[in-house]
């Protein structure tokens, strides 16, 4: 997924970065700032094969833009004058023809609703701190729009998933009492375990495994098939821990794990298997759930949880990707991954780091799938308490 989004002239940039700070400061929640997010305002969403694809756009965009000036009247309005709504138009023209590429109807002409993001990940309490911040120090002013620019976003993959998983499998094999070899070689399953993903946007266009191919067993076989491997590590093709990795990799998104592998190697599979849920629960907390779903608040904010779904929560599993029918399923079903956490470790870093907490303050706008989460927490807590350290 890439983004096209327009910057401000220097003085606008200071204002917005000065409530960006505030907010951060009076919410707690910094992760504007911790990530470095400038001021901006998103045009458009584009899923494209490669960079390369959309910078022959990008140059046409950069080289027709005209400065022009948005008025910021108020906390939650923003004036679609005729100079937003023609770049609208004009970056929707440049970017609609290019082959293998789509553009996010959320941001087509008639349909993109412009915004100044000043605060991310906020919770409803943070939300209204948020509010409260701006209602004492707004003052309506004029922005200038005076550059354009391109940004890959990828809230699924990214290689900061790469590394986090790495390292919550070094964590688990260490709590386990692995040597220093198996150690590395746990660490080896989650640097490798999302090969697949990387190949799989530049052939197919997605990182959509029902549109296109599983991630886990494409990266599998890319790496002991293909020979890719031999570009990680030297003779792993058929050394005892080289059969071990693959199989990590090829069950780490599966529901259940091949049943017909011996214990060793299904340890080795749940180390993996735990630390990518831990960090799907990170990538949860630090992304709002409208682009993890490509969604819009109303229709996130407005689902129920299905009674599949919510049956999960009875049975203490983890929902079938089948089993999700309504936007908010999706919330609750990342939720539920934490009846599959094999190892007490896994849970203990997931509780401590907040995740499974801020997953479940989720809040709706219907009443009936506020007492779903409700029920989901009770239930979800109780699960929680019953596990028991090793």
């Amino acid at each position: 997924m890439y983004l096209v989004s327009v910057y401000f002239d220097k003085t606008a940039e200071h204002i917005l970065q000065r409530y960006i700070n505030k907010i951060a400061e009076k919410t707690g929640n910094s992760f504007m700032v911790d990530n470095n997010v400038p001021p901006h305002m998103t045009i458009s969403a584009i899923e494209a094969r490669s960079e390369n694809a959309l910078l022959g756009a990008m140059d046409n965009l950069r080289n027709s833009l005209s400065n022009g000036t948005i008025s910021i009247v108020s906390v939650g309005q923003l004036l679609l004058n005729g100079y937003l709504q023609d770049l609208s138009e004009k970056v929707f023209d440049e970017m609609k023809s290019i082959p293998e590429s789509t553009v996010s109807r959320y941001y087509k002409p008639m349909s993109w609703l412009p915004h100044i993001t000043l605060g991310k990940t906020l919770t409803r309490e943070q939300m209204q701190m948020a509010f409260s911040v701006m209602q004492e120090s707004f003052v309506p002013f004029e922005a200038a729009i005076t550059e354009i620019g391109l940004a890959r976003v990828n809230p699924h993959s990214d290689v900061d998933h790469t590394y986090r998983v790495a390292e919550l499998c070094e964590l688990i094999a260490r709590d386990l009492k692995l040597d220093e070899y198996e150690t590395d070689v746990a660490w080896l399953t989650g640097m490798l375990h999302d090969v697949g993903r990387f190949e799989q946007i530049k052939r197919y266009n997605t990182f959509n495994d029902v549109q296109s191919v599983d991630h886990a067993n494409f990266g599998a076989d890319l790496l002991f098939k293909e020979g890719l491997i031999d570009t990680y590590v030297d003779g792993f093709h058929d050394d005892k821990y080289g059969i071990i990795v693959e199989n990590a990799i090829r069950n780490h998104s599966a529901f259940r794990i091949d049943e017909r592998l011996d214990e060793y190697t299904v340890m080795f599979c749940n180390i993996l298997r735990d630390a990518d849920k831990v960090d799907i629960f990170r990538v949860n907390v630090d992304t709002p759930a409208e682009d993890i779903y490509n969604v819009t608040t109303e229709e996130l904010k407005n689902s129920q949880v299905s009674p599949e779904v919510m049956a999960a929560f009875d049975e203490r599993h983890a929902v079938l990707r089948s089993c999700k029918k309504t936007v908010v399923d999706h919330v609750a079903g990342h939720i539920a991954l934490t009846f599959e956490l094999v190892y007490p470790i896994s849970l203990q870093i997931a509780k401590e780091r907040g995740y499974l907490d801020k997953m479940m303050a989720f809040e709706s706008d219907n009443e009936v799938t506020g007492k779903q989460f409700e029920e989901i927490r009770a239930k979800l807590n109780e699960y929680v308490e019953s596990v028991k350290p090793l």
